[in-house]
């Protein structure tokens, strides 16, 4: 697939314009209004074999899924798909995220002006993770303004008509970099509660709602997603295929990343700091996000991170972590597994009676291993699991 590109007509995630929603506390995460999208195919270990659409940030940055750095655009495009080249069809590599080492997150503002204009977001931000409540065990280490960008570090730019956007997790190779924008015509500036999602990423966290067994728990639909274009054809929606070149591009936001890259153990969290609003790129007066029975997806979301999104973090972390610490010290979570079958043959009713064909005595180690999972319920320390 060549890339295809178009003028962006008011897409961007709860801002408001002719066709889109506008949820509390979402405005910026996606392109600024009169921004080029670009329509991609890849693969990558990360994303698999997809469509997406992205957007270049001031400094050159390709902006997926609304507000996720993948990298430079030259990066970005080693991973397109030309069928022609059979080879362009061979996975690549391109995992670069990582957790801070220690725990500790080095960062800089690129300038006393950016200082000035997010000083007092970016620490009220970084208070909320840190909160004795949150995950005081993380560490954010400011270096001074005029440190030069280097792999490691995370560099917080103030950009006009940016976005607010961020790369996920740490690399020893590349600079890290937090865009943060002041103003733009209709879409204003980035909130607290938006850097607190941006630094969920550089602490390594993925959008919630691209788990990969998201459809277990919500509807995704399609056809109420705005297309966003000016020539979408009569009678189509964002559901349909052979749309015209840049319509739609926000269905990509909503694609399941591969579970390889993603680890979705634990209860999928609605009200995750990284999930979608139930309206998020939809249509005026329709949801793209549904919940299933007994799900519900927030019209709005919060500026904190939810008690899931904290065990995650503490999951990744787990050597920072105390509640993780305190699991490991009691061997938890249990690492057995009650045996139910043995490979064909059935278990057997009595290890004193010949059994024909063989079974197998799993008896024993089911005790043992129940024993060990008992243990371990005190500490809960299921999180860790998976």
């Amino acid at each position: 697939m060549q890339p295809t590109t178009t003028l962006a007509i008011g897409l961007y995630l709860g801002v408001a314009a002719a066709q889109v929603n506008t949820p509390n506390d979402l405005g910026n995460e996606g392109p600024p209004p009169g921004v080029n999208i670009t329509e991609l195919e890849i693969i990558d270990n990360i994303y698999g074999h997809r469509n997406i659409s992205y957007w270049l940030s001031p400094d050159g940055n390709a902006i997926v899924d609304g507000d996720v750095i993948y990298g430079t655009e030259k990066e970005l495009l080693a991973s397109r798909v030309n069928h022609s080249d059979p080879q362009t069809l061979q996975q690549r590599a391109f995992s670069t995220s990582a957790t801070w080492p220690g725990g500790v997150v080095t960062w800089k503002f690129d300038s006393t002006a950016t200082e000035t204009q997010w000083f007092a977001q970016v620490t009220a931000a970084i208070g909320i993770w840190t909160a004795p409540a949150a995950a005081p065990y993380l560490a954010f280490r400011r270096l001074p303004n005029d440190v030069r960008d280097q792999a490691g570090v995370l560099t917080i730019k103030n950009t006009v008509c940016g976005g607010c956007n961020a790369h996920v997790g740490f690399s020893s190779t590349s600079a890290r970099t937090m865009n943060l924008q002041p103003s733009c015509p209709g879409q204003g500036s980035c909130s607290t509660g938006t850097i607190v999602h941006e630094l969920g990423h550089v602490l390594g966290l993925q959008h919630e709602h691209q788990r990969p067994d998201r459809d277990t728990y919500v509807t995704y639909s399609p056809e109420n997603v705005t297309p966003a274009c000016t020539n979408m054809p009569v009678g189509k929606t964002c559901k349909d295929g052979g749309l015209p070149a840049g319509c739609c591009a926000a269905r990509f936001n909503f694609d399941k990343l591969l579970s390889t890259s993603f680890d979705s153990s634990g209860a999928y969290d609605t009200t995750s700091i990284m999930h979608y609003v139930r309206t998020a790129f939809a249509i005026t007066g329709t949801q793209t996000l549904t919940g299933k029975a007994g799900v519900t997806v927030p019209t709005s979301r919060g500026s904190s991170p939810s008690s899931t999104d904290l065990l995650r973090i503490c999951k990744l972390y787990r050597s920072q972590c105390p509640r993780a610490i305190t699991c490991a010290a009691h061997h938890c979570p249990a690492g057995c597994s009650i045996i139910a079958s043995c490979g064909g043959n059935r278990l057997c009713t009595s290890p004193d009676v010949l059994n024909v064909p063989p079974c197998c005595d799993a008896v024993e180690s089911n005790e043992l291993c129940q024993q060990a999972r008992d243990a371990c319920v005190p500490y809960g320390c299921g999180f860790l699991a998976g």
